[in-house]
Order: C-alpha cells, then sequence, then structure tokens
C-alpha cells in the first residue's frame, strides 16, 4: 500500500526466500496489474536438509527507488509443545520510589489444564536500544508450581548490577523454565514490558494545532500513554493555561481527549502556553506554545460534543461580511470512495450537524462444531458486510506456545499500518485503525 493506504497495483513486486547464509533460494515475481487489491500470494518450498537459523522473506517493490520490507521466520527442529508459561507482574513500570516488584509465572496445558512442577525465574535489565548482558542475570531459585508460582524481585538487588543508580527507561526483562514433575519436561516463558521511567505516563499532542484563530473555538487533542507506549485509557490528568489554575479531565477508553480550552470570547490574541500532566508528576508535564494564526480566508472543521452527542462543525471567515461572494459551505462525506452524505449550509446559517450513531460492521463466525478431530471435516460460516475480503490462519493451537512473534494476526496487520499513518485531524483521535473499523468515513470541502 502507498501512504495513503490505497493498493498498489502499478509496480513490479518480487519476494525472495534468504537462507541464515544470506543466500536466496526462492523468488516469486509479480508483474505490473497483475493485482487488483494489493494482496500478494506466493508459496515456497523449504530444501529437504535446510539451514536451522533464522530465514528471511524479503518483498521488494520495484521503481526508482527501491521500496522493500523483510520478515524472519526462524527454522528449526520441530517439536510440538505440551504446554505453556507466561508471565505477569501486575504493573507495567517500576518508578524509583519502588522496592520490589511481584511476578507470578503461570504454566497450562494447551487443552486448560494447569501444570504440576516447578519453575525458575531469571532476571535481567536492558537498556533501550542495547543487547541484554547475561553477566548481569539476576537467578531466583526455582519454586514449586502449581499452576502458578509468585516471586517477589527486590528492586535495590536487581539494580545493584546497574552500579546501585535508576536505570530510567530501561526495559525489565524476565525469564522463566517451568519443568514438569510427571515427565521432567520443561518449557520457557519471557516478558519485557516493564519499564523503568521516573514517570508513569507521557503525552502526545502532536495532533493539537500549534495556532489558534481569532473568533474560532480551539480544540486540543491529547494522547495519554503510558510509559511503554500503551494507551492510557480512563485516566485522570491535569491541564492547565497560562499558568493558571489546573483543570482536571478523563482520557476516554483509548487514552484520547478532545474539547474546546480556549473559548472566542477568552483569546487575548497573544502567545499562549498549555501544559498537561499526571497530577501526581507536575515535573512531567509537557507544554503545547500557540500563536496566533493571522491568516485570512480561513475554513475550519471540528468534531465537537455537544448534549452527549457528536457534531461535525464547520466555520469560515470567507467574504462573511459580503454576503454577495458568500455562497456557503458544502460538506461532503464518502465512504469507500463513494459520496455517503452531503450537507449545503448557506451564507449565516451555522454550519454545523449531527453524526449518526454507526454501527460498525462486523465479521461474524459461524462453526458447525465447537470440536473437530483430527481427519475430520466440518463447515464454517462467515458473515459480515458484502464485498469485504476474508483471510483466514487456521492453526493448531500448541503452535502459539512456541512464542512466535512472527504468527500474522489483526494486530500485526494494523501494527504495520499504524507505522505508517499520517494521522487526522483534530477529531477523535482515530488513526488508520480506528477509520477501517468505522467504514474509512473522511471529511472534504
Amino acid at each position: 500500500m502507498d501512504e495513503s493506504m490505497k493498493p498498489i497495483k502499478d509496480k513490479q513486486l518480487a519476494i525472495d526466500l534468504i537462507s541464515p547464509t544470506n543466500m536466496t533460494v526462492g523468488r516469486i515475481s509479480f508483474d505490473p496489474g497483475s493485482n487488483k487489491n494489493g494482496f500478494y500470494k506466493g508459496q515456497f518450498e523449504i530444501p529437504p536438509f535446510p539451514d536451522f537459523g533464522t530465514w528471511t522473506i524479503k518483498a521488494k517493490l520495484g521503481g526508482k527507488l527501491d521500496t522493500y520490507a523483510i520478515a524472519p521466520i526462524d527454522v528449526r527442529e520441530f517439536v510440538l509443545p505440551t504446554f505453556g508459561v507466561e508471565i505477569s507482574t501486575g504493573r507495567e513500570y517500576i518508578l524509583p520510589n519502588h522496592t520490589k516488584i511481584d511476578v507470578t509465572v503461570s504454566a497450562k496445558y494447551v487443552y486448560g489444564k494447569p501444570v504440576d512442577g516447578s519453575a525458575g525465574l531469571e532476571i535481567n535489565i536492558r537498556k533501550k536500544g542495547d543487547v541484554s548482558d547475561p553477566k548481569r542475570v539476576l537467578t531466583i531459585g526455582r519454586k514449586p508450581l502449581n499452576g502458578s508460582a509468585d516471586f517477589e524481585v527486590p528492586i535495590a538487588k536487581l539494580l545493584q548490577s546497574f552500579g546501585g543508580q535508576f536505570p530510567a527507561d530501561a526495559v525489565l526483562e524476565l525469564s522463566s523454565t517451568v519443568y514438569e514433575s510427571a515427565t521432567g519436561k520443561e518449557e520457557s516463558g519471557a516478558d519485557d514490558s516493564v519499564m523503568f521511567v521516573n514517570c508513569p505516563f507521557k503525552f502526545d499532542l502532536s495532533r493539537s494545532k500549534t495556532t489558534y484563530r481569532e473568533g474560532f473555538y480551539y480544540y486540543i487533542q491529547i494522547k495519554m500513554l503510558h510509559a511503554n507506549g500503551q494507551p492510557a485509557g480512563r485516566k485522570l490528568f491535569n491541564l492547565t493555561i497560562d499558568g493558571g489554575s489546573p483543570n482536571q479531565h478523563l482520557t476516554n477508553e483509548d487514552g484520547h481527549y478532545l474539547a474546546a480550552h480556549i473559548q472566542p470570547e477568552n483569546q487575548n490574541l497573544k502567545r499562549m502556553k498549555i501544559k498537561v500532566y499526571d497530577p501526581a508528576f507536575e515535573n512531567c508535564a509537557h507544554e503545547l506554545v500557540l500563536e496566533q494564526y493571522t491568516g485570512e480566508r480561513q475554513i475550519v472543521v471540528e468534531k465537537v460534543e455537544k448534549e452527549g452527542a457528536s457534531f461535525i462543525q464547520a466555520n469560515t471567515d470567507i467574504n462573511i461580511k459580503q454576503a454577495d461572494k458568500y455562497s456557503g459551505i458544502l460538506i461532503l462525506i464518502t465512504a469507500r470512495g463513494k459520496i455517503v452524505q452531503t450537507k449545503y449550509f448557506p451564507p449565516f446559517k451555522t454550519p454545523s450537524f449531527k453524526l449518526e450513531q454507526d454501527v460498525m460492521d462486523k465479521l461474524e463466525l459461524i462453526p458447525t462444531e465447537a470440536m473437530v478431530r483430527p481427519g475430520q471435516t466440518s463447515k464454517l460460516t462467515v458473515k459480515g458486510p458484502s464485498g469485504m475480503w476474508v483471510g483466514f490462519n487456521v492453526i493448531d493451537k500448541a503452535l502459539l506456545l512456541l512464542k512466535n512473534t512472527n504468527v500474522l494476526r489483526e494486530d500485526k496487520i494494523f501494527n504495520e499500518m499504524e507505522a505508517h499513518d499520517l494521522g487526522c485531524g483534530a477529531g477523535g483521535g482515530k488513526n488508520t485503525r480506528r477509520n477501517i473499523q468505522s467504514k474509512h468515513a473522511f471529511i472534504f470541502l
């Protein structure tokens, strides 16, 4: 896809299979125009006696400048795991005043029964962008495990390997090996979701305007994140304008916040400073400096909340005082390349209309049987919007216990798209994923 998330159809595409010794052992080529929807598929055959290690799939797009993407795959002797290991901590960050962290190691067979055995825990700290140093590993001895085992990790002892200094922005690496008591079989799990931080939250104001316009409401758009980058949904934060008294606000379930915070009557036609921060960590505040926008012939489109409903509102100062030269505002809403709604507002009429509640189209999977044994066949019915492309990823549940991060899932696809997301203007904080889920709705004036 291009940066507008549209399928690329007029370029040469080559997909290579590369061995760990950097030898290309297979290639599939697609000519320009050979595909209509942007989805390409091919099949490689791995040699009978392959090199074990990390192989690479490389997709290369031809043109004036080479554009390519790679995906690693592990090739090794296959041994299907019988149980999986998970590590949880109950927190997403470690602050300088924390003295310990509780860790739980859980192990279950693929059919849900808890594993009886023992578990050990290894801990390390990795600075951002660095590789783990095995010399700094802290090992905690084995503990009995009946489905789960609890460990208490002293932070002070862990930081001794860092000279006692608090490693801000470093990652806590946890790994555990579980031994099954009946057979002695072992499986491992790992977790690196916990970070050492001075502040538990961070703020992104990149989608807020850096200017305010005389006579228009200024809407600030805030994205509040946990230290590990995950959205901080339903969290309180403080907001101040020009050093005034702080006002407390709440993010939505996606960690976004949108509201008008500079009314037209309060605009003093000078530089303003907005500051947002967690109530307990004002020293980690994020600031945004606003300048007055002095241009003429302005059009501003905003999503606003009125009486619990969402509205699209457009304002302009184009020839307001000369009604004979001002023809009004026409708003078009398109979905999937088709105009689904139009609104025309003549001069002097408030250009604001309500957005109807949208019911998301969802896929529904209806299996004939809940359990299918080897060698059996079963019917699976898929219900969803007409014309939608549907792909299947059907694998043995035990394969997911191999901890293969390259398993193709919905989140992996959306994360790749998010990396190229250009975002949208002031609105509900929508990104590509949310726009797709709500039928690709865009507004044009």
